[in-house]
């Protein structure tokens, strides 16, 4: 049967999204897999939880690619490409969180799925959840590491409390928190599964389970689900981040949406309390007078007057005359750059630097430069603190699995100098190398995003750069200015 896939994320009432996430079919990853999902939930503050996140779904999904590549796959291999996944995610994520106290105490969450061979492998770290619908019911397959987790497990308290508890986001495991890491894995058989659900707590902590299995088995399709359970979470308050990932074996809804009573529609958001086991019918009104006929006509006079004076700018008081209108406020002069005064130079970062290039990203409001001496490429927030240093060499990574070894190669090497420097209006990073004939784009975390070639530009020597709002890239290419068009990706 075939498998689809939907995914959605959404940043909720938080000013960014620290969730990151995947879904791929095996054919994609060019694997002998039928699909690898991934879910991570990014903690530390700052953008550390993104770079968190981004890094351990990028590192899960490269060593399941190298260690899936196989023709000849068994499920004790699988179980130990998952774990070994785990393991690289976190000794990747812990190495950032060391580099400087800013960084300290960054981690993720992360929960992964492999279905291969009618089988769903599992592997997890944190309080992201992996939910399936088996026989038209929902089940959680995953424990929470959580402190509140942990209490209801024990009996100290229940569900209910600890979805109120304020100790309800502290964790006990993660990837990346401690230099070691003890994920969970497990393996179920397929055949009988309807759907799975992947999702950081922005979902959970906001939709009921009942909910969940409603929109997974009455959606059309996988994404349809995934955009319903992120949309019905931000509808309830939304305040965390809100991911969710499902796969489902076979087109088309698995139950046919029903409207009753007692089945409100897709969109709305259940929030019957649990106890209410039905409803007394209740007595019949009495008779409307007059009276209140009149009385309801008059509220809805005033109403429509009050809305209508509010349109208008006025605001109510409570005394005579009760609505006034307060004065409009003169719009501030446009700022005359001419006539500006300057205060004295403050030092934004205390290591030395090039003196170029100096290229600053408005959107990410960072500012890359390069060390002196030492030529690493590092990215500062607007108010000096260190957001990233670009590694200037490979790091190989070799683990011995069983009688197999791994070797990975995690950061390119980057050229040596002369180097030109160039970001755009997302943040990402662009290096024109003169002597090797390449333009390399860099993204704000670090990966490396795009190599281009000569042969695909027709520059054959790529010095100044410059980038504009639409991506379009500027280059000084043997003393002549050329434009390489930016195309919209297929």
């Amino acid at each position: 049967m075939k498998l689809f896939l939907g995914a959605t994320t959404d940043s909720g009432k938080r000013p960014n999204n620290e969730d990151f996430h995947s879904a791929s079919s095996g054919e994609d990853l060019g694997i002998n897999v039928d699909a690898v999902l991934v879910v991570a939930d990014g903690m530390g503050g700052r953008n550390f939880g993104e770079h968190a996140s981004e890094t351990a779904v990028y590192v899960v999904k490269a060593t399941l690619k190298e260690q899936l590549a196989s023709d000849e796959l068994d499920h004790p291999k699988i179980k130990a490409a998952i774990e070994l996944a785990l393991q690289t995610a976190n000794d990747n994520v812990y190495e950032l969180s060391q580099r400087d106290s800013e960084s300290e105490g960054m981690g993720t969450t992360c929960v992964i799925a492999v279905i291969a061979q009618g089988r769903l492998h599992l592997g997890h770290a944190g309080d992201s959840r992996a939910y399936v619908v088996h026989h038209g019911r929902i089940e959680l397959l995953t424990d929470d590491h959580s402190f509140v987790a942990e209490q209801v497990r024990a009996g100290i308290i229940t569900e209910e409390n600890a979805r109120k508890s304020k100790f309800r986001n502290v964790i006990t495991r993660a990837v990346g928190i401690e230099p070691t890491i003890a994920p969970d894995v497990a393996e179920y058989p397929a055949e009988e599964i309807d759907a799975v659900l992947l999702c950081s707590d922005g979902l959970t902590n906001m939709v009921k389970d009942r909910d969940l299995q409603k929109i997974l088995l009455t959606a059309p399709t996988p994404q349809i689900a995934a955009d319903k359970l992120v949309r019905m979470a931000k509808v309830a308050g939304g305040s965390d981040n809100i991911t969710a990932v499902v796969a489902r074996f076979g087109d088309g809804p698995i139950m046919e949406p029903s409207t009753t009573e007692d089945d409100p529609p897709d969109d709305a958001v259940l929030e019957t309390p649990d106890e209410v086991q039905g409803t007394v019918p209740q007595p019949s009104r009495a008779p409307i007078t007059v009276m209140s006929l009149l009385l309801a006509l008059v509220l809805c006079v005033t109403l429509y007057a009050g809305s209508q004076l509010k349109h208008e700018g006025y605001q109510f008081q409570p005394t005579p005359p009760f609505f006034v209108k307060p004065p409009t406020p003169k719009p501030p002069p446009p700022l005359d750059l001419a006539t500006l005064n300057y205060g004295v130079a403050t030092k934004v970062y205390p290591y030395p630097v090039r003196s170029e290039p100096l290229t600053l990203s408005p959107s990410t409001k960072s500012i890359t430069v390069v060390s002196s001496p030492g030529d690493e490429i590092i990215r500062i927030s607007t108010d000096g603190t260190a957001l990233y240093k670009f590694p200037q060499q490979t790091s190989v990574t070799t683990t011995h699995v069983g009688t197999s070894t791994m070797t990975s190669v995690d950061i390119p090497h980057w050229p040596p100098a002369p180097r030109h420097y160039a970001t755009d209006a997302q943040g990402d990073l662009y290096i024109a190398d003169a002597p090797s004939h390449v333009i390399y784009k860099i993204s704000p975390s670090g990966e490396l995003l795009m190599t281009l070639t000569e042969a695909a530009t027709k520059v054959t020597k790529p010095e100044s750069i410059a980038v504009d709002d639409t991506g379009n890239i500027y280059v000084i290419d043997v003393s002549t200015l050329k434009v390489i068009p930016a195309v919209p990706a297929q």
